[in-house]
């Protein structure tokens, strides 16, 4: 076909070109389409964080705006350092350098009365118990771990603190706040002063046959020992009176010597200071003296005595 032949049939239409596609050495099941070349497919799409470093969402982020995981093939972007740094603390976590402040010991026994006596021994256990409480979570809230002895000196401080001088002059020796509590509570709690009350009333009362004082003597000691352990304040003078008020008028004379022996002993302007203990040896050495001297004087005990050998 000449030139002229060709202007006279119009224009010629363009050959489609075959569509190609870009080889990968990814696999087959995970090759992606490749986009058609254009000035805007060279940007590359921004990257998002794979790893929220607090294990939630943020707050802004919901399930229809959160980032899509990363595309398959690519390995994720490591998180920067000064994120995973910012992360707080786990609650519960123990801080065994934490050191609570004396103030907030203080202000948590703001409101405990000082303690006169029984009539107010309840409320004031009350207030002490809050406010012990109270410094208890604190501290295991922000030290995760219990108040040490420098938390417990301090609430003894302003335990003796908010008890009158009266009461506290028995309780000098004390270290701890919470064996100064159960010492109080011993002293004052209604139920252990029944108690102790039952037992002084069994004790003034204790009655035994004459040839049995011996026993009558140990009861009374074993029974004393228990309200001592129970109460340590009680005073010796009440078990002497105790003692005083069971011994049978055959020992009576046994008291009397020993209270004028007390007495001779006795340095000028002094009270006199009768010891339990020591009238309780005075009278086992005279019961043991009077029964060792009826055992060889009476004929029918001797006669007993006889009997058993034989036996």
């Amino acid at each position: 076909m000449s030139d002229r032949q060709t202007r006279s049939s119009g224009p010629v239409e363009d050959i489609p070109l075959p569509s190609t596609t870009r080889r990968s050495n990814t696999p087959a099941g995970s090759q992606m389409h490749t986009p058609p070349a254009s000035s805007t497919s060279q940007i590359p799409p921004p990257e998002f964080p794979l790893d929220n470093p607090f294990g939630t969402l943020s707050p802004i982020m919901s399930e229809q705006n959160a980032p899509a995981g990363p595309a398959p093939g690519r390995s994720p972007s490591p998180t920067p350092p000064s994120t995973l740094s910012s992360v707080a603390p786990s609650i519960g976590a123990q801080n065994p350098n934490y050191v609570m402040p004396l103030s907030d010991i203080s202000k948590a026994f703001t409101s405990v009365p000082v303690l006169t006596g029984k009539d107010d021994w309840k409320m004031w256990k009350f207030r002490v118990d809050s406010a012990v409480r109270v410094i208890r979570n604190h501290h295991f809230k922000s030290s995760g771990l219990p108040p040490g002895g420098t938390v417990r000196s301090a609430c003894l401080h302003e335990i003796t603190g908010k008890i009158d001088n009266k009461i506290l002059v028995h309780y000098l020796n004390e270290t701890d706040a919470l064996e100064l509590l159960d010492k109080l509570a011993k002293r004052f709690d209604p139920t252990t002063t029944v108690h102790e009350s039952n037992d002084l009333w069994k004790l003034f009362t204790l009655r035994k046959p004459v040839w049995e004082f011996d026993k009558l003597l140990d009861e009374a000691t074993d029974m004393w020992a228990a309200i001592k352990a129970r109460d340590d304040d009680v005073p010796d003078k009440i078990f002497y009176s105790a003692l005083v008020g069971i011994i049978p008028p055959q020992y009576h004379h046994v008291r009397t010597a020993y209270e004028a022996t007390v007495k001779a002993n006795l340095d000028d302007g002094k009270s006199p200071v009768y010891v339990p203990e020591a009238l309780i040896d005075e009278l086992r050495n005279e019961f043991n003296s009077y029964r060792a001297i009826h055992s060889r004087t009476n004929p029918s005990t001797t006669r007993k005595c006889q009997l058993r050998q034989s036996t």
